[in-house]
């Protein structure tokens, strides 16, 4: 079976429909992340059969995260890495992104950090091998510069694209903006 390529991320569902080489073995483990406590309740959006659970939480030393929970609805299904590049590999994929809109009042720190590890998956035609997350649910977490002074309104983005591990893929989710506010106070 061939796998053809789609430069068009419009054209990408079903456009991975090949065999898939097994898995390389799974990279160290994700970094232990700390345990967090959610601010408010979360918000919740879902589209191309991937739910995205968006919430500020603080962990036990006080300081704060955005944490999105990327859920594929399909048995099987997987996400891309933060690590793979933003117009995937030869066009194909898109990785998984958590961030804030530039002009949010409050400012995200450092890079996202995924609470799963990464493997990769080879496909047929495909010169690199594509970074994944197992099967299943991930959570993303951004840090937060600081805590606002009062509640803040901002915008997260996100961006996915879910997987089969039997081959095909759905169409790519690029820079979906979710409204949130951003609480001054966490207890």
């Amino acid at each position: 079976m061939t796998c053809a390529r789609f430069a068009a991320p419009a054209l990408l569902a079903g456009a991975l429909a090949c065999g898939r080489a097994p898995p390389a073995a799974p990279s160290s483990p994700a970094s232990a992340l700390p345990a967090l406590t959610d601010c408010a309740a979360p918000v919740e959006k879902s589209e191309n059969f991937v739910a995205v659970s968006l919430s500020v939480a603080r962990d036990p030393a006080g300081a704060r995260w955005l944490r999105a929970r990327f859920t594929p609805q399909r048995p099987g299904d997987h996400l891309y890495s933060v690590d793979l590049p933003a117009e995937g590999i030869d066009g194909a994929g898109r990785p998984t992104r958590l961030a804030l809109a530039p002009d949010s009042l409050v400012k995200q720190g450092a890079k996202a950090q995924a609470d799963r590890p990464v493997h990769e998956v080879s496909y047929a035609g495909f010169a690199k091998p594509f970074p994944v997350y197992p099967d299943g649910p991930v959570e993303l977490r951004l840090p937060l510069a600081a805590p606002p002074a009062a509640d803040a309104p901002a915008t997260a983005t996100v961006t996915y694209m879910a997987c089969s591990s039997a081959g095909g893929c759905l169409p790519p989710v690029e820079n979906l903006a979710i409204p949130i506010t951003i609480p001054a106070a966490c207890r």
